[in-house]
């Protein structure tokens, strides 16, 4: 339902 995709641009975001 698009929660792994918003989990894993949160992922990124928290990369940098």
């Amino acid at each position: 339902m698009g929660t792994i995709r918003t989990v894993r641009v949160a992922r990124m975001s928290a990369w940098r």
